[in-house]
């Protein structure tokens, strides 16, 4: 899993991680969004622009359990990823897989941004998805 708050992780991912490029430049492009929206409006440079606040995003790799995401606030007696309720799910092709972007929204204020790899889940993910698309 790996956790994004500000554009210097996302540029840190870019020169050490295996993650695909079209993924990244999918996560930046909504990192740049969020900023437009958020961090332009108060202000704040796009280096100097941070996720914590209102929401971080989260890469979840091949390998993560989603079923205990505790550090990013899905608990293992809720059945992390698969107990939570997204606003949204979008879904767009990455060569021959598909990027799920999840939205789960958990105040006013604070909502969390879950992107992940539609065929390295498992089924029961699979079936999560689409049950709450």
């Amino acid at each position: 899993m790996r956790i994004i708050k500000t554009l210097k992780d996302i540029e840190l991912l870019k020169e050490k991680s295996q993650i695909d490029r079209e993924v990244l430049q999918e996560i930046e492009e909504y990192f740049n969004n969020v900023y437009n929206n958020i961090g332009k409006s108060e202000g704040k440079a796009i280096d100097e622009f941070s996720l914590k606040d209102c929401g971080i995003i989260v890469y979840i790799e091949d390998g993560d359990n989603v079923w205990d995401l505790e550090e990013i606030g899905l608990n293992p007696e809720d059945n992390g990823l698969l107990g939570a309720a997204p606003e949204w799910i979008d879904e767009q092709t990455i060569g021959e897989d598909k990027l799920e972007s999840i939205c789960i929204v958990c105040n006013n204020e604070y909502a969390l941004s879950i992107f992940l790899l539609k065929n390295n889940m498992d089924t029961e993910v699979k079936n999560w998805i689409e049950n709450n698309r």
